[in-house]
This record gives structure tokens, sequence and C-alpha cells, in this order.
């Protein structure tokens, strides 16, 4: 059914003593109009689960829908915290999970009819995987889905997505500092709701998210989770995943400037990151590039403000930041040999606000 398997050896086997093959953890704040769907679309998927629901303080009637659900299923468990956040939420469900590997769903999602989560789960354990990652659909982007970013899954997805064309995903085996050159020569898509991570492997090397950061948190637990130790892991060409789009959301409302702030405050914790730890000449460098790749959605968000949304972040656009702006073009040309039109857009906004400082 999938092509591209091998054996593969790794640091350490998933936990024998896990309940579940996947533990899907799922954080909840006011999301009652999409509960339904996020979970049944969980609880449909054909394989050992447990599902771990932390209602962050919701005020509507979210809860009251998780209990009905957790009577109907008891593999269902709720966990009730005030109002803490996502990070803390999604903390919380990782400390308890009882699966062999984890998979995060954000509540207003859902997961993609019949995803054979069975088989990677199968792949994972029979090759003794950190991660595996597959792909998203997004409700409002242009292109819809990001594609994979190894060259057979890539190909693979085109195939099947695009040219329609029946035949076999395609799983290609890397380690996380091959994948993060990858990522970096193609693109850096931030989508923590597309990889199975196995749950030994995040708490053996304290993988947590930062309950410091308000939004932008799963930049720095991804790039983390790549980037601790180069691991084994696979990329599949399937799609995993339906990524919603709420107007109502921080990241798109036109006046408010919490998501560039929030992407800022995400740079300068990843740089805190790499500083404190001692890697590899190689592996600093893409750790580098994928924490200041988040420039770019720094200066996106940014274009998409109103004055008064720009009025806030003004401030916060320093010299600095463009000197680390130019030094992301110039290593990220230099490592796809490409110019995108775009940078030269980025760098018109850096122009307006310091040009005649």
């Amino acid at each position: 059914m999938y092509q591209g398997l091998e054996k593969h050896d790794n640091l350490q086997q998933a936990s024998k003593q896990a309940n579940y093959d996947i533990t899907f953890i799922v954080p909840v704040y006011n999301t009652v109009q999409y509960l339904p769907q996020c979970l049944g679309s969980i609880i449909n998927q054909k394989i050992n689960k447990e599902i771990i629901v932390i209602d962050d303080g919701s005020t509507d009637n979210s809860l009251a829908i998780l209990k009905d659900y957790a009577a109907q299923h008891d593999f269902i468990r709720i966990v009730t915290q005030e109002n803490k956040g996502v990070s803390a939420a999604r903390n919380a469900g990782l400390r308890l999970a009882k699966g062999a590997y984890v998979y995060f769903v954000d509540s207003d999602d859902m997961l993609i009819q019949n995803v054979p989560f069975a088989t990677y789960v199968s792949i994972l354990k029979n090759n003794n995987l950190a991660l595996l990652k597959g792909c998203a659909y997004w409700e409002r982007l242009p292109y819809k889905v990001l594609p994979p970013v190894l060259d057979k899954p890539k190909q693979a997805f085109y195939n099947i997505y695009q040219n329609k064309v029946q035949r076999s995903h395609h799983v290609q085996f890397t380690t996380s500092s091959k994948y993060m050159d990858a990522l970096n020569r193609e693109h850096f898509g931030v989508e923590l709701w597309t990889y199975i991570f196995q749950t030994d492997y995040l708490r053996a090397n304290q993988i947590f998210f930062d309950e410091t950061l308000a939004y932008a948190e799963d930049l720095l637990f991804l790039v983390k989770a790549l980037s601790c130790q180069d691991c084994k892991m696979a990329e599949s060409s399937e799609v995993f995943y339906f990524y919603r789009h709420r107007s109502d959301s921080v990241f798109h409302k036109s006046s408010d400037s919490r998501a560039v702030l929030a992407f800022i405050d995400a740079k300068n914790a990843l740089l805190r990151y790499i500083l404190s730890h001692d890697f590899s000449p190689q592996m600093r460098a893409d750790a580098l590039l994928l924490a200041m790749a988040s420039l770019k959605n720094i200066a996106g968000h940014y274009l998409g403000l109103n004055e008064q949304g720009k009025q806030q972040v003004n401030p916060h656009i320093t010299l600095d930041l463009y000197g680390m702006f130019e030094l992301f073009v110039a290593l990220t040309q230099a490592k796809t040999q490409t110019n995108p039109p775009v940078f030269e857009q980025y760098r018109g906004i850096f122009r307006r606000l310091l040009g005649d400082k």
C-alpha cells in the first residue's frame, strides 16, 4: 500500500507500556460550533486510540458537548483547567498521554476521513522513527496544500492529488537534519498538526510548548523536535488534516497586531534556544534559517494590517530586525538559488519605516 519502506534503527523503541497506539490531543476554547465535526473526525479513525480534550476555561457550551461525547466513548478523557492558553493545554495533554504516539488537533479543525493511522503507526514502530509528517488541506490558501519537500513523496503527491493518478502513497525515510535542509530549500510551513510524534521522544528530550508565547508557539516546538537530536523520521505524500480559516482569529484580523508581535516573540525564543544548545555547524545553520523564516510571517502579517494595527507594530520594526532579514534573504538565496519577488516587497517595509532614521 505504501512505497519506499525499509527498516531503520533509531535511538529508542516506542514505549512498551503504552496503553494505546496513539493519543489525539485536542485543546478546546470556545469552539462549540466546530466540536462535533472535529471530534467525529477523530472518533471515526480506525486505530487503537485515546482522545484527550483539554477545556481551557471555555465560557460557551464546549464543556457540555465534551462531556456528552465522553459519556459515549470511553477512550475520550476530559481535562479542565482555567484559561492558560493553547500551549498549557497541549502540555497537559502531552503529560497525560498513554499512547505510544501523539497527534495534535485544533478543535476548530478536523482530520481527513479514513487516514490509515494504523499503517503509519506500524511504519513508525517497525522502523523506530521519532516522527512522521503528512500534509494538510488549508481552507483558504490559493494552493490549498503545501506539498511534501522530499522528492519521492512530492512526486507521489502531485500524481495522486493533481494528476489524479491511481497509485500508492509514498513514505520516504530521512533524518531530521536532512529534513531541515529540505525544508529550507523548499518551504517551511508551520504545520504542527501534520506530524505524528513518538511520545517518549518528546518527553525524553523535554520538548514541550513554551507557555510564555501567546501565539506562534508551534514554530518553536517544531524546530526543537527537529533539531534536539538528529533523529530518524519520515515524510508521507498523504493529506491527513483539514485546517479551517476562521475570520475571528487573531491572525486574520486586520486591526490586531498581536499576530505580528507574536512572531517577533517566537523569533526571539528560537534564537535563545539555538544559542543555548551545542549543535553541529550544519544543524545550527538550518535551525537558524528555520527560526528566521518567522521573518516572512512577520512581514506578511504586517502587510495585512490596517493603519491602526501597523502603528502598534511600527516601534518593533528595528534595524536589528532588518539586519536579520537581509541575512535570511542571503542565506535563502544561497541555499535555493532563487530570489522570490516577495523579498523586495518585504524589504520595502523596512525602507519606509527605517530609511530616514
